[in-house]
């Protein structure tokens, strides 16, 4: 084949390829803009409210709340608004402020999945100002203006009292906030806490005891639940009478080093039902989700059996 002939069979093929490329380009170029595009923002009527945690740290308490994203996937940013309600339901005029060096950024919330907000304050018991009391928590989504009504005091053992200026809410994100995240910390373990009586008083023929489990390890751990409290007798041997429960809460505590958690143990005193007693000398004490134990010297003591005592789950401060 001559030269010139040869050279444009080449160009010519070279030319071919190109186009195809140039095909190739363009064909992809539309899939790749279709990938690239956003999600729509979400409308008020596919999220709906759902609570996560509760958790008191460190003189704080934060509540953990999801929005569950009920129809298509959607993005969402921002501060939800939370307004603190009276008995009554009416609005208080404590306001409750965005956590400070926070950004918000843009969560995709895929279908049945969430996105997740913290309200968090400061225990009442932490301030010597008048508390802030609320009976309810009203959430709104991000430029909402209707909002959900969320009620507390079951989870709490009564309205949220709260210092006033320490309310605050974080921006919504893809993860868990520190309440729920409070799992990711091991369980306290005895070997890291030390059990001290803090106070106690007598009432109708009962005894109160108010305990805290304190820890004095370098690690953060946290607790959740109910101690195990077992009756040792003068051979510091268990006896059979078991200790009941209190219904009420369980939130996680978060302990960091020297903090504590709190709770109480109650019995009838022996003399209103003698012959029915038990002669008990200490206390073991077992924290929650453990195995090991601690014990407390009672002394000589006379209590009723049965019910021989109840045990209440741990708390981020002294109460009944």
């Amino acid at each position: 084949m001559p030269m010139a002939r040869r050279s444009r069979s080449v160009a010519a093929a070279g030319a071919f390829a190109v186009a195809g490329l140039v095909v190739l380009v363009l064909a992809a170029a539309p899939w790749r803009a279709r990938a690239a595009v956003p999600a729509p923002a979400c409308s008020p009527g596919q999220l709906h409210l759902k609570f996560i945690d509760f958790q008191g740290a460190t003189g704080h308490r934060f509540w953990d709340f999801a929005f569950k994203n009920t129809g298509s996937k959607c993005t969402i940013k921002g501060y939800p608004k939370v307004v603190l309600l009276d008995s009554h339901g009416h609005a208080l005029s404590a306001t409750v402020k965005h956590l400070p060096a926070s950004h918000p950024k843009a969560v995709t919330v895929g279908h049945n999945k969430r996105a997740f907000f913290t309200f968090q304050y400061a225990d009442s018991g932490f301030c010597s100002t008048p508390p802030v009391i609320a009976h309810r928590f009203k959430l709104t989504l991000p430029g909402a203006h209707v909002g959900t009504v969320f009620n507390p005091v079951p989870k709490n053992m009564g309205p949220a009292s709260m210092c006033k200026g320490s309310e605050l809410v974080w921006p919504l994100r893809a993860t868990i906030g520190p309440a729920a995240d409070a799992a990711a910390t091991p369980v306290c373990a005895p070997s890291g806490l030390r059990l001290d009586k803090i106070g106690g008083q007598g009432f109708t023929s009962h005894r109160e005891i108010a305990f805290a489990l304190r820890n004095v390890s370098a690690q953060t751990c946290h607790l959740k639940g109910y101690p195990g409290v077992g009756l040792l007798d003068h051979n510091a041997t268990l006896l059979s009478p078991t200790v009941t429960r209190v219904p009420g809460p369980k939130p996680t505590l978060v302990l960091h080093t020297w903090q504590r958690a709190f709770f109480n143990v109650v019995y009838v005193v022996g003399g209103p039902c003698v012959p029915h007693t038990i002669t008990v000398y200490g206390l073991q004490v077992t924290p929650p989700a453990d195995t090991g134990h601690l014990v407390y010297y009672l002394g000589r003591t006379s209590m009723c059996s049965p019910p021989a005592a109840t045990v209440t789950a741990v708390s981020h401060q002294p109460g009944p």
